[in-house]
Parts: C-alpha cells; sequence; structure tokens
C-alpha cells in the first residue's frame, strides 16, 4: 500500500523567498530538476516506512505528459491523476494544466525551494472511465465533467515563500474558486517553521513531532466569498447536523445557528471585540443562504501554537474558553461580514 503521507510533507516543504534566490527554472530541463529534488524529498520521508512505496510525480505522468518551460512557468498539460479503483464510481481528478515557478538557493536544489508559486487555471473532477471504450456510461460521464468544467472552470493559487534563516513561512495566497462567484482565500504568517529540518528528519517511524509541534501562527487572513456554493453543498453539510439537532432539515439548521450564536457570545471581548461578534451573528442569522463575504483576520503578536490548542482541547474535560486564555493571549480576531444580492446569469422574468 502506497504511503501519501511523504509526499504531502514534502510537498508541503516546497516552498519559499530567500532574500536573493540564485536559481530559477528557465528550461524543461530545469523543470524535470524540479521534479527530481521533490522526488528526491519523498524517497527521504520514505525511507524504512514499513509496506510503503514511495509515490513519485512522474509515476503519475505518462511518458507524453512530461512537464514543459513555458513563459517563465514550468507547465504539465491535461494533468490527470490514475483512478484507484474501477467502474464510473472511480473519481479521476483532472487539470488543464499545473503551472509552477520555483526559486532555489543554487543548482544543488537543496529542499525547500526558496519560493514556490503554483497554479491550476482550470481543474475537476470525473466519475466515468476514458480507459474503456466500451464502458458507454463512463464515457458519457467524462463527456458532462469535461463540459462543465469548460462552463464553470475551478481555479487555484498558491504562494509560499520561507526564511530558512528564521523559520518564518509566509503563505502568501492560497486561493481557490469557481465561475459560480465562490471563491476562498487564505494568508498567514508562521513562525517557527523548520522545513528543511522537517525534510530531513527521520520518517521511518513517527513523524518528526519535535519539529512540527512548534510551528505557531503569528497571523491570519481568510475571506469566503458565496453565492451559491454553502447552498449547493447542503447534501454534505446537513449530514452534521440532521436529524441529530432537529427532526427536520430545517429545525436543525434552527438548533445549529442557536448553538453558533450562544459560542459567539462566549468568546472573551478581548480575542473578539463586540463588533466583530455582531458581524458573526449576522453571518450565523443569514445561514442557510449566507449570500456575501466573510472575512477573518487573526493578529497573535505573542504566537498561537496550533498543537498546544489540540492538546488542551484532548485533554482537558469540558473545556472552555478559560482553558485557552493562556495560548492565546495577545491575539484578535477581527471579522467582517457584507451581505451581497445573489449573482444571477439572466434577469428575472418577472418582478418581485
Amino acid at each position: 500500500m502506497r504511503n501519501f503521507a511523504p509526499l504531502l510533507a514534502a510537498f508541503a516543504a516546497f516552498t519559499a523567498p530567500l532574500p536573493s534566490a540564485a536559481l530559477t527554472a528557465s528550461s524543461t530541463d530545469d523543470c524535470m530538476a524540479d521534479i527530481g529534488a521533490l522526488d528526491g524529498a519523498i524517497a527521504h520521508m520514505s525511507a524504512g516506512t514499513p509496506d510503503a512505496a514511495p509515490v513519485s510525480i512522474l509515476d503519475l505522468l505518462p511518458d507524453s505528459k512530461r512537464p514543459v518551460f513555458e513563459d517563465g512557468y514550468c507547465v504539465i498539460h491535461d494533468f490527470r491523476t490514475a483512478s484507484m479503483g474501477s467502474g464510473v464510481a472511480s473519481p479521476t481528478y483532472f487539470a488543464s494544466a499545473l503551472r509552477w515557478q520555483a526559486d532555489w538557493a543554487d543548482g544543488s536544489r537543496p529542499m525547500p525551494p526558496n519560493r514556490l508559486v503554483l497554479e491550476v487555471p482550470k481543474f475537476g473532477v470525473s466519475y466515468g472511465r476514458t480507459d474503456d471504450p466500451a464502458d458507454e456510461l463512463g464515457q458519457i460521464l467524462t463527456y458532462h465533467s469535461n463540459l462543465m468544467t469548460d462552463l464553470y472552470p475551478n481555479e487555484f493559487r498558491l504562494e509560499l515563500g520561507f526564511d530558512p534563516q528564521t523559520d518564518l513561512l509566509e503563505i502568501r495566497q492560497l486561493a481557490v474558486q469557481n465561475a459560480y462567484a465562490n471563491r476562498v482565500e487564505f494568508s498567514a504568517t508562521l513562525r517557527d517553521a523548520d522545513l528543511d529540518g522537517i525534510v530531513k528528519a527521520d520518517w521511518s517511524g513517527v513523524p518528526p513531532l519535535d519539529k512540527l509541534t512548534p510551528i505557531t501562527i503569528q497571523a491570519a487572513d481568510m475571506t469566503f466569498t458565496n453565492n451559491g456554493y454553502f447552498e449547493a453543498m447542503a447534501m454534505s453539510w446537513l449530514g452534521f447536523i440532521y436529524p441529530r439537532l432537529g427532526n427536520t432539515p430545517a429545525a436543525a439548521v434552527a438548533a445549529a445557528q442557536g448553538i453558533g450564536r450562544d459560542q459567539i457570545a462566549q468568546v472573551p471581548d478581548d480575542l473578539v471585540p463586540a463588533d466583530s461578534k455582531a458581524a458573526l451573528t449576522a453571518f450565523i442569522d443569514s445561514i442557510p443562504s449566507p449570500v456575501g463575504t466573510l472575512r477573518l483576520r487573526l493578529d497573535a503578536p505573542n504566537g498561537i501554537q496550533p498543537s498546544l490548542v489540540a492538546a488542551t482541547q484532548m485533554m482537558v474535560a469540558n473545556a472552555s474558553w478559560t482553558s485557552f486564555s493562556r495560548l492565546v493571549k495577545g491575539a484578535s480576531l477581527d471579522a467582517e461580514w457584507t451581505p451581497a444580492a445573489p449573482q444571477r446569469l439572466l434577469p428575472p422574468l418577472t418582478a418581485d
């Protein structure tokens, strides 16, 4: 069985900006060398892991889909993952292209790189198969998925930066959006992120907790713009509250809103100011159709260590905000909720 944990951890370390980068890809050979550097990190982190086979990026690509260098980016066109199962229920994730830029300290490409930009201009998922011409239903589903992705493309962009001298990691932009005018954008600054140590650590047993647990959040900014996505995903999130919180979906939503309001009211004012509490409450009140933009900005000059927050949550019975007061001391969370009218593709046929 393949172990994807080293692949994900190595990709997380595939980041960063030094004051001056010495090497950036300028040819197709450089793009192949970028992938080779990532594969080398994956191989190291997979070494000694029982029943694990390293996952190479190139293993996911046929020979016809090797990267090329275009307009300052390394590009893999028409990227598709292989379905892990058989039949039309096995998803295949696809993208029109994967584009990246990576700046390295020198030609040996030591992990992590100085900076990474990853862009996916159009991606989607297909539940049909194209490797069996006799599978007519699979062919139809695949064709339909491609049509919908062309009409309503999903887009993704990630830019990361890392200073190895200070172990400061910047998530400069993590953005996902689709043509329905739904968008999530996130940025953050993390301290004590020893990515070099994480990559070089011994991953043959448990993850290197001595390298992972010190990571501290110093600032974060998230914006969520909803124009129908929340409603379209109701089949997913309703399962968490119905029938547990109510005998009908509407009753469960109302109960969840009440719980949300109570939780917001209990947050200390020095962590979430009154105007931000009002904004969060207005967002809760707008559910199940929160059309508009919610922005959350966290400022934590003393840092917030997620590992300590998680440990407190697990170890303290009936944890309250008092349980976390020391861990979030000096932090503040500002919230803004800007409601909007739903965006229509066409004007209404009749007046309201």
